[in-house]
C-alpha cells in the first residue's frame, strides 16, 4: 500500500486536498484504491459530482499505466461517509454506472448522488463492508 497525495484543481478557485491509496498483489497488479477527502466534500451537488468524476479519471489513469487485477475495488471517503466503486478491467464495466447529469448547463439538483456515500464506515453495515471488500482483495493478493 503507498499513500499518495494530490493537490487537484478543478478550474475554480479553491484548492482541494486530497489523500489516497493504491493498494498492490506482489505482481503489483493495481487491486484497490481508497481516496479520502473530508466531510464537507458531501455537502453539494458539486462537490459529489467532482469526487465522482476524480476517482473514475484516478481509474482511468491507472488503468492506461498499470497492470490491474481483473477486479478492481475503488473506495472513496467523504468523511467516514463511503462509496464502493469496483471495475471489472476484462470488460471495462464500472459499478455504479457514471450518473446522468443531463445539461451541464443546468443547476444539479439538491439531491444529486446524494444516496452514493450512504454507508457510514464507523456503522456495523459500514463496517461489514469493508471487512468483505478487504477478504476479497485478500483473496485476489494471494492469487498472484
Amino acid at each position: 500500500m503507498a499513500p499518495q497525495t494530490s493537490v487537484v484543481g478543478l478550474g475554480d478557485d479553491r484548492v482541494d486536498f486530497v489523500v489516497w491509496y493504491v493498494v498492490r498483489d506482489a505482481a503489483r497488479r493495481v487491486l484497490l484504491i481508497v481516496e479520502v477527502k473530508d466531510d464537507s466534500q458531501a455537502a453539494t451537488p458539486s462537490t459529489r459530482d467532482r469526487a465522482d468524476v476524480q476517482m473514475r479519471a484516478r481509474f482511468r489513469d491507472l488503468s492506461s499505466a498499470e497492470t490491474l487485477n481483473p477486479r478492481v475495488y475503488g473506495i472513496s471517503l467523504l468523511g467516514t461517509r463511503m462509496t464502493v466503486y469496483t471495475l471489472d478491467t476484462v470488460s471495462g464495466a464500472m459499478d455504479p454506472e457514471a450518473p446522468q447529469r443531463g445539461n451541464r448547463s443546468h443547476m444539479l439538483p439538491r439531491d444529486y448522488m446524494a444516496d452514493w456515500w450512504d454507508k457510514d464506515i464507523l456503522s456495523q453495515s459500514g463496517f461489514d463492508a469493508m471487512k468483505r471488500i478487504m477478504a476479497d482483495v485478500r483473496a485476489m493478493s494471494e492469487h498472484t
